[in-house]
């Protein structure tokens, strides 16, 4: 049996036309060639981005390293410090070798015989240094308060305060202070770290924008113990000159306030007693016994103060002044008793007691008055 496939016509012999050569070699070519220039330029680019990324991070690092590794300020300073005394010159300076990473330091020392004094500190930058001082109460070799405010360029750690604006005294005690520094940075390692610091690298965020500092400080050209010294003289000299007259005079309107309660006690006592005006009699011999001697002795002894000091202290001279006064205005107060007791009306007693109660209140009123007086200017001293 014969197959379907064997009885099929042959097929014809064509002939497809050939491609060209040069065709196939041209646009080959051109393929390649793009292909090989895109690929070029996309190395030569990452290479170059690669490349300005190592650059610029190598000297991001080389800067930050330098930062690092290199003194924040010089060890020159320019002043010698000769009118410091030992001690301080030496306390200044090492103030500047503590670690700023630990805190900041600050050491403030007065020269031994000018206005000036210095100060020394461990902030890592050159810069502006604003101040403003305010006496502690009695840690002062003075009696009134003192503040003051200065300025100063920081240069290598230490600077130097010499022109001093008063806002409280006529010039600058030695003593006690406190204080309050503000430092506002500058210079080149400023402007380097500031420069890293738009990179991430900061390194301390208190030091770009400034520091503020507050403390205390002894402001005394000699030494802390030298000061300590003197401010002990000083209110020894004080108490002597100064505490001990104002407390002995607080010490007469004592007397004489207890004077004034004996008299009007005696009054009261006579007064209720007496049925006739001769009864008032025990009232004087009561006041020439336990009030009269003593109020005379007081009174002269007041004036003897107030003429002794007229020309050497005037001030003093007029204190006493007013205790001789008060103490004649009490003996006038005991006089107007006697007398007025002669002419008694025993119906009227009430009235005879009000009338000298207002007057001893009102002398009781005056003499606290006075007291008050002098113990709040006790306070400035004690």
């Amino acid at each position: 049996m014969m197959n379907d496939k064997d009885n099929l016509p042959p097929l014809p012999n064509v002939s497809l036309p050939p491609i060209p050569v040069d065709l196939i070699e041209e646009e080959g070519k051109e393929v390649i060639e793009k292909a090989v220039q895109k690929k070029s330029s996309i190395v030569d680019e990452t290479f170059e981005s690669k490349m300005s990324l190592t650059i610029g991070s190598s000297f991001i690092g080389f800067m930050a390293l330098l930062l690092m590794f290199s003194p924040f300020y010089s060890k020159e300073v320019k002043y010698r410090f000769k009118d410091l005394d030992e001690s301080s010159r030496f306390t200044l300076l090492d103030s500047r070798e503590k670690s700023f990473q630990e805190g900041v330091s600050v050491t403030l020392k007065k020269a031994l015989k000018k206005e000036v004094f210095y100060m020394g500190t461990n902030f890592p930058f050159s810069g502006k240094v604003y101040a403003s001082f305010e006496s502690v109460p009695k840690q002062i070799l003075a009696h009134e308060p003192v503040s003051f405010e200065t300025s100063s360029v920081l240069e290598n750690g230490v600077a130097k305060f010499s022109v001093m604006k008063m806002t409280q005294g006529l010039k600058v005690i030695s003593g006690r202070y406190k204080y309050v520094l503000k430092i506002y940075p500058s210079g080149y390692h400023y402007r380097l770290k500031k420069w890293l610091s738009h990179f991430g690298l900061r390194f301390n965020t208190q030091e770009y924008d400034g520091l503020t500092v507050n403390g205390e400080t002894i402001i005394y050209g000699g030494g802390d113990r030298a000061f300590k010294r003197k401010l002990k003289k000083f209110k020894e000299v004080t108490k002597k000159r100064i505490v001990g007259p104002l407390e002995e005079r607080v010490g007469r309107y004592d007397t004489f306030l207890q004077l004034l309660e004996k008299t009007r006690r005696h009054f009261e006592q006579a007064l209720s007693k007496s049925k006739k005006p001769k009864d008032m009699e025990l009232f004087e011999e009561l006041y020439n016994k336990d009030v009269g001697p003593f109020l005379t002795d007081l009174i002269t002894d007041s004036n003897r103060l107030h003429l002794s000091y007229l020309n050497i202290d005037p001030e003093r001279s007029k204190a006493y002044e007013k205790l001789f006064i008060l103490g004649k205005k009490i003996g006038g107060v005991a006089s107007d008793m006697a007398t007025e007791s002669k002419k008694l009306n025993i119906k009227n007693k009430k009235q005879f007691k009000e009338k000298f109660s207002i007057v001893i209140k009102e002398i009781t009123e005056e003499i606290a008055t006075e007291k008050l007086l002098i113990q709040s200017e006790l306070k400035k001293y004690l």
